[in-house]
């Protein structure tokens, strides 16, 4: 092919994304600003795949997210749980917007000044268009059904399904993925925990490995594994590491803040931002 026609393909590829981009309007945001510099956020028609062991917080980072778009972004957010109950979640989320103990939280044990922040978090939870849903044994068949129906009845601006990696059948019906996913008209993004038996000493995740973990990534837009180096348990702050994929870019890497007590993520004073490296 000659590269004047190659370059004219390109060019209208360019022009017709940027046209629905420009049509479709701002993006869902994460609320990061080091990582939406990267991804330029969460745009419809596309899906997220976030993968990390429970170490790294994976459900952590994915209810920061949802906590962000909620609260910061006034937009209506639908979690579809399958590891975790409605009421776990619910603690999950009052613990990161009152930075008190998860612990705590579970055993209803507060001190004298913390029982005021719970009570103001659970006011700004309330009024949050946050909308959560359990579901313990999912099939990609069920989570099609049960998807549309919730952006349909709720008119959601995001939808977030923590736990894919216990979906049975992910494999055997990828086409209904691939439906819901154009069928609906936002965003998605799923978190996967990773195996057990991956989760070994200075293990970087690489796109490599979904297979192995059973998961297929070619409907997704990003993929974003979150790693860290070594986890000590006295640890109170940790500092996680987000490798981001973005279509067929090169990989690139920005750190975030964990807060494990509290299930909260944040920006760091020394994040470095949009840093290419090599796996």
């Amino acid at each position: 092919m000659k590269i004047s026609t190659s370059v004219e393909k390109v060019m209208k590829g360019i022009k017709d994304t940027y046209a629905v981009k420009k049509e479709i309007g701002s993006p869902v945001v994460s609320g990061f600003p080091s990582l939406d510099k990267i991804i330029t956020g969460f745009y419809p028609w596309s899906l997220t795949l976030i993968a990390g062991s429970i170490d790294t917080g994976e459900t952590s980072f994915c209810l920061s997210v949802a906590r962000n778009v909620a609260l910061s972004q006034k937009k209506k957010v639908a979690i579809v749980s399958i590891q975790y109950s409605i009421r776990d979640i619910t603690f999950f989320l009052l613990s990161q917007q009152g930075r008190i103990a998860i612990d705590k939280i579970y055993n209803c044990f507060l001190y004298k000044d913390e029982w005021p922040r719970l009570e103001n978090a659970s006011s700004e939870i309330s009024k949050a268009h946050i909308f959560i849903y359990d579901y313990p044994f999912l099939t990609i068949e069920r989570l099609w059904k049960i998807s549309r129906n919730i952006v349909k009845e709720n008119r959601i601006d995001l939808l977030i399904v923590d736990g894919f990696q216990h979906i049975n059948n992910k494999f055997d019906h990828l086409w209904l993925l691939h439906r819901l996913i154009n069928e609906i008209h936002i965003p998605i993004i799923f978190g996967i925990n990773i195996p057990s038996q991956y989760r070994r000493k200075n293990f970087r995740p690489n796109l490599s490995d979904l297979k192995k973990w059973g998961i297929d990534n070619s409907h997704s837009e990003n993929v974003i594994f979150l790693y860290q180096e070594s986890i000590c348990k006295f640890d109170l702050n940790r500092i996680v590491e987000l490798i981001i994929y973005k279509g067929a870019q090169p990989p690139k890497k920005v750190k975030l803040e964990f807060i494990p007590e509290y299930m909260i993520f944040k920006e760091t004073q020394s994040t470095p931002i949009c840093k290419k490296f090599r796996l």
